[in-house]
């Protein structure tokens, strides 16, 4: 029976000591140091993280902000370059106008400018030239209506003119005016 209980000492040590040796370990794998440590190791690799996803996006938008600007340039330059361009048809809208209004006298008889000072009542002085001038050669815009009304594209018509097309366009507009 000695032996017995000599075993059962020794295998009851054997289970203390294995008992106390797992509580240890399962005490350092759970217990607040460890999980701290965790914790901190877990937040500075996120925050390592976001760094690098912040970089990223900044060097993107900046990229994007870059590009913005290009385009703003470029929209600048374009308005710019509409608003000469306005200017500029506006100028030959005034020019076709004005040609227009002294066409329109020039083939004029002289009944008609007889007719004219009736309805006006102003005295005026009647150059016996401009009755009897010869038919002139075709303006622009009257030689761009006819063109247009045979069916030729303002492209055609600009290039048989050696106009620009802005011009061809804007004789087209006038002359239609004129005519309704």
């Amino acid at each position: 029976m000695a032996i017995s209980t000599i075993i059962s000492i020794i295998a009851l040590g054997l289970c203390l000591l294995f008992f106390i040796s797992c509580r240890a370990w399962l005490k350092k794998r759970t217990g607040q140091d460890r999980i701290l440590t965790e914790f901190h190791e877990e937040v500075s690799k996120l925050i390592a993280e976001i760094d690098a996803a912040t970089d990223r996006d900044a060097m993107l938008i900046e990229d994007r902000i870059k590009s913005l600007k290009t385009l703003l340039e470029d929209v600048d330059k374009r308005i710019i370059l509409h608003d000469e361009e306005m200017m500029r048809r506006q100028s030959h809208v005034q020019t076709y106008v004005e040609m227009g209004r002294k066409h329109q006298f020039v083939g004029e008889t002289k009944a008609v400018i007889e007719a004219r000072q009736a309805i006006d009542e102003k005295p005026t002085v009647i150059h016996t030239e401009i009755a009897q001038t010869p038919p002139t050669p075709k303006t622009l815009p009257e030689q761009v209506a006819e063109l247009s009304r045979s069916g030729f594209s303002s492209n055609l018509i600009a290039a048989r003119l050696g106009v620009s097309i802005s011009e061809v366009e804007l004789a087209i507009a006038i002359t239609g005016k004129k005519e309704r």
